[in-house]
């Protein structure tokens, strides 16, 4: 699954942009988008902006993402508490693990 990432132009030129994200400052392809003004907000993946969009859908996509990553560290958590212990058991007996995760 891809996702695109909003990032907030800090400086613009002719065919990149200086952009800040939540991961920091990256250079941007604006080729896709054209010409933005400092101040707008853009969907990038992979380094290019894909769409220009507006200050309340970034702030949508940022909320997601923490969604997401919060999702992603219980996982991480359930995988290494409850189930790295007994991770012999669970690749011998899939059935029966899965059973015993159901009935928890």
């Amino acid at each position: 699954m891809c996702i695109a990432l909003p990032m907030q132009i800090v400086r613009a030129g002719e065919f990149t942009a200086l952009c800040r994200g939540r991961n920091g400052e990256e250079e941007v392809n604006m080729l896709l988008v054209g010409q933005q003004p400092a101040g707008a907000w853009v969907l990038t993946f992979l380094g290019c902006a894909r769409e220009v969009i507006s200050e309340a859908h970034a702030r949508e996509k940022f909320a997601a993402r923490g969604l997401s990553d919060g999702l992603l560290t219980a996982a991480a958590w359930f995988y290494s508490a409850v189930l790295s212990p007994f991770i012999d058991f669970i690749q011998r007996y899939k059935w029966q693990a899965l059973l015993m995760l159901a009935l928890i």
